[in-house]
C-alpha cells in the first residue's frame, strides 16, 4: 500500500463553491488530466473519490459538492455496519459488512465500517520494513516529506480489546479518517472492476469460468487486461472545523 500524497486545503466549508471547496475543486480538475507517475513511467490518476459527509450543516454542503463532480461520492463512517435482513453477507469477509452503498435522494452515499478498516490499517502499520524489495503484502509506504503531525493523526486512536476504537483526549485524526476512506474506496473500485470484467466476458465464458474471475484475478492481471490504460488512485477527503 502506498500513500502518494496528503494535502490540506484551508478555508470555510459551508459554501460548496468557495473556501476550501474551491481549492479542492481546482486540485481535482488539475489531477483529472495530470497523472501520478511510477518510477517505471506507468501513469495513475484518481478514479474514485470519497468525501466525509461529516455532521450538521456541513453534510448538505458535502452532498451539493459531490453532485457537481464526476466519480466523487459522500461517505459516512460507522463503528460497525449490521447486516440487514435483505442483505447478503460480505463476499470477502463472509460476515462483516465492510461498506454499503446507500441512496440519498437521487445520489449515493457510501457507508463505511470504520472499525474494520482501522483494524486493517493498524495491522498493516505493524508490518516491519524489509531490507529487500518487494516488501511484504500490506506494508505501507509513506512519502519522505510528511510532517510528524501526520503520523500523530494517523495513530490518534487506540484499539480496545473488543475490537472497537476510541480517541483518548479527542486528538486530531483527519489523516486516519482519510486513510480509512482510501482503503474503502479501493475495495469499492476493485469489486466493481471485477463485476465489469465478468460482464464483459459473459458472452464467451460459462458460469464456472466467470467465477474464476475473482479479486485476485483482477489484481494479478490488471495491467495486462487494461493494456496501457491507467489504474486508479483513491482519494479520501476529511472536513475539519466549522
Amino acid at each position: 500500500t502506498w500513500l502518494i500524497e496528503h494535502r490540506v486545503f484551508d478555508g470555510p466549508v459551508l459554501d460548496p463553491y468557495a473556501g476550501a471547496w474551491a481549492a479542492l475543486n481546482v486540485y481535482l480538475i488539475e489531477h483529472g488530466s495530470k497523472m501520478y507517475r511510477r518510477s517505471d513511467g506507468f501513469g495513475m490518476w484518481p478514479m474514485l473519490i470519497f468525501v466525509d459527509s461529516g455532521s450538521g450543516k456541513v453534510t448538505d454542503t458535502v452532498y451539493s459538492f459531490c453532485r457537481e463532480c464526476v466519480n466523487v461520492f459522500p461517505s459516512k463512517g460507522f463503528s460497525q455496519l449490521k447486516q440487514r435482513k435483505t442483505e447478503k453477507p460480505d463476499d470477502v469477509t463472509g460476515r462483516t459488512i465492510r461498506y454499503r452503498a446507500a441512496k440519498i435522494g437521487d445520489g449515493t452515499v457510501y457507508e463505511i465500517n470504520t472499525n474494520y478498516y482501522k483494524d486493517s490499517l493498524y495491522r498493516r502499520l505493524a508490518i516491519p520494513r524489509q531490507d529487500e524489495y518487494p516488501q511484504r503484502g500490506g506494508f505501507v509506504e509513506f512519502p519522505h516529506d510528511l510532517p510528524e503531525s501526520y503520523f500523530e493523526q494517523l495513530t490518534a486512536e487506540e484499539r480496545r480489546i473488543n475490537g472497537t476504537f476510541y480517541n483518548p483526549g479527542g486528538r486530531r485524526n483527519e489523516a486516519l479518517d482519510c486513510f480509512v476512506m482510501c482503503l474503502c474506496a479501493a475495495d469499492v473500485w476493485l469489486w466493481n472492476e471485477m463485476l465489469n470484467y465478468r460482464a464483459n466476458m459473459k458472452a464467451i465464458l460459462n458460469q464456472a469460468q466467470l467465477q474464476e474471475i475473482d479479486l485476485a484475478y483482477v489484481l494479478s492481471n490488471i495491467e495486462r487486461l487494461t493494456a496501457r490504460k491507467n489504474i486508479p488512485n483513491p482519494i479520501g477527503a476529511k472536513i475539519h472545523g466549522k
